[in-house]
């Protein structure tokens, strides 16, 4: 989540809070990077492709990656799951 944590820095303009949320499961672990900045598209344009990439590594391991704007900002979340160990 990272990549949540750095648009912040780069999107979100000055004075913007973030908070980032850790949820333990059973079976993988939930991360949401919130931040209260602009809402709408990135200020520099960018057409989020650390997102993708991000998507795209969660997506190997069987996770997910979800984005989505809120009034007060950007809320990124993401599930990765816990490798399953074999024995025997």
């Amino acid at each position: 989540m990272q990549e949540g944590l750095t648009n912040v820095v780069k999107h979100a303009g000055r004075g913007a809070r973030a908070l980032v949320r850790l949820r333990w499961e059973a079976d993988g672990l939930e991360v949401e990077v919130e931040d209260d900045g602009r809402g709408g598209a990135p200020a520099d344009g960018s057409r989020g492709l650390g997102l993708a990439g991000m998507r795209e590594r969660l997506a190997v391991v069987g996770g997910r990656v979800h984005v989505v704007s809120t009034t007060a900002g950007w809320r990124v979340s993401a599930r990765i799951p816990f490798s399953q160990r074999r024995t025997g």
